[in-house]
């Protein structure tokens, strides 16, 4: 499609994503998601959450929404993004927090940093913090920010919830982050 740049994706992606199509087949209740396009698996933290993919979406430059996962007992939201080149634009930890960072700070000005970047123990490439800002007008937002570099690009999973649930979600929260694997 105009505008979109295709990335080609590795023997393990592919077969991956026909895995994925089969598995649902068999069992759309599974709960496992995975993204050959990116290289990650995730899963869902229990039934009621549901995995919404789109179909590759410009949300800005070089950002592609891959979907997101929701749940009818929460206002907790999920959001799945690509940037085919984020991981060579920002290279190393410390940018590629800055330049999340500021991303993030478009939407949401007062953004501070709740909880530092930590490393994922499944994911070599990955890293995780916990920002609180205001979003639209007056919600106040806890969000987990996951950052996955695959090559050149960077999956972006912002799993945000109103700050008065975080209790009540942080568990669900929790175990979706911890989900994530390599494929």
């Amino acid at each position: 499609a105009e505008g979109m740049d295709a990335i080609p994706c590795s023997e393990p992606q592919a077969q991956a994503a026909a895995d994925n199509e089969e598995d649902q087949a068999k069992d759309p209740e599974h709960g496992r998601v995975r993204l050959p396009e990116a290289g990650v698996a995730f899963r869902l933290p229990g039934p009621e959450w549901t995995w919404n993919p789109t179909t590759a979406r410009p949300v800005g430059r070089k950002w592609h929404l891959l979907g997101n996962v929701k749940t009818a007992q929460s206002t907790v939201q999920v959001r799945l993004e690509w940037h085919i080149e984020g991981a060579r634009e920002a290279r190393g930890l410390a940018a590629g927090r800055n330049w999340v960072l500021a991303r993030l700070r478009g939407a949401c000005p007062d953004l501070r940093v709740s909880d530092e970047m930590q490393m994922l123990p499944a994911i070599p490439e990955g890293w995780r913090m916990d920002v609180v800002g205001t979003l639209k007008g007056d919600t106040r937002l806890h969000t987990v920010v996951l950052v996955v570099d695959r090559g050149p690009a960077r999956l972006l999973v912002l799993i945000a919830c109103p700050v008065s649930e975080w209790e009540t979600s942080s568990k669900a929260i929790h175990r979706l982050v911890d989900s994530f694997e390599l494929l």
